[in-house]
């Protein structure tokens, strides 16, 4: 199934972040992260398993990319440690997006085979080999 998700080109990725019409394409600034994570287990519990959602993160609600420009690198940093927390763990790849001199961080996120996920671990489900913090 990952190999589905690479193959979204960046024009397929700028043409999502530009498009009103798509259920599942979601932007957020890079400071509102607080709905990172329950966007990302919402699309893959609610997209057609091995369908591309895309979370931008950088971007603002009309598709502009937001300005002045905020570290990407950082925030891909911030969401790869919130995803650690949900289980079971959800498959997802990330590409900066251009446009002109702009960027956005583009997480492609499938329909998973896998669901439900959860946001947190915690739900009286334990890994093997995790303590609890």
């Amino acid at each position: 199934m990952a190999h589905m998700l690479v193959d979204l080109s960046e024009a397929d990725l700028l043409a999502k972040l530009k498009n009103f019409e798509d259920h599942f394409v979601e932007r957020k600034v890079v400071k509102d992260d607080k709905d990172w994570k329950k966007t990302a287990v919402a699309f893959a519990n609610s997209a057609p398993v091995g369908l591309p959602a895309v979370l931008y993160i950088g971007a603002r609600d009309n598709g502009d990319i937001e300005t002045p420009q905020k570290n990407l690198d950082e925030a891909q940093k911030k969401f790869n440690v919130m995803m650690e927390k949900v289980y079971p763990r959800i498959p997802y790849v990330t590409k900066i997006v251009n446009d002109g001199r702009l960027q956005a961080l583009a997480i492609i996120i499938p329909g998973s085979d896998l669901r439900p996920h959860f946001i947190n671990s915690s739900f009286g489900i334990r890994r093997p080999g995790l303590r609890s913090r």
